[in-house]
């Protein structure tokens, strides 16, 4: 089950989001276990699809890329709809203030920053979990292996 490719960005500022595994039903998905996570990534979404519903899985930075881009299409459409409150305003009223106003708004329209994309984010950890120094635990998930009660269950 495959998507058509979504314009993203890649190196030349385009996002090229790719359609990756797919899995039919959950239980394929947690059979298959954490290799089966190992295709996602640089722009590959896989499609996990049960009974409530159907889910794309993206990897951490592509997600970060999409916030930032779904943050300025919002910002451009603000910025898009002040202009064209100013085009209305001139076809109202074809004076010079009000044709400034436009050329106003199209110069701040046109100098608009983009917004940054984070590539990672800092580990979190739970709020008021205090820690035995003690107690061996690892809140790194790449340092946690699986355990062996969960791949032979009761």
């Amino acid at each position: 089950m495959h998507d058509a490719s979504i314009g993203t960005m890649g190196s030349q500022g385009t996002l090229a989001l790719k359609p990756g595994p797919a899995w039919p039903s959950f239980e394929q998905f947690r059979l298959a276990g954490a290799t089966a996570l190992a295709p996602i990534g640089s722009g590959v979404i896989g499609t996990l699809a049960t009974r409530s519903g159907r889910y794309r899985i993206v990897e951490e930075q592509d997600f970060q890329r999409l916030v930032g881009l779904a943050a300025d299409v919002e910002r451009l459409r603000g910025g898009l709809q002040l202009v064209a409150s100013a085009v209305q305003a001139v076809q109202l009223h074809p004076d010079g203030p009000t044709i400034e106003t436009l050329i106003r708004a199209v110069n701040v329209v046109g100098e608009l920053p983009s917004l940054p994309t984070r590539e990672q984010f800092s580990a979190i950890a739970p709020e008021g979990f205090d820690l035995d120094p003690d107690d061996e635990v690892s809140l790194d998930p790449g340092e946690l292996t699986e355990s062996p009660a969960l791949e032979n269950p009761a």
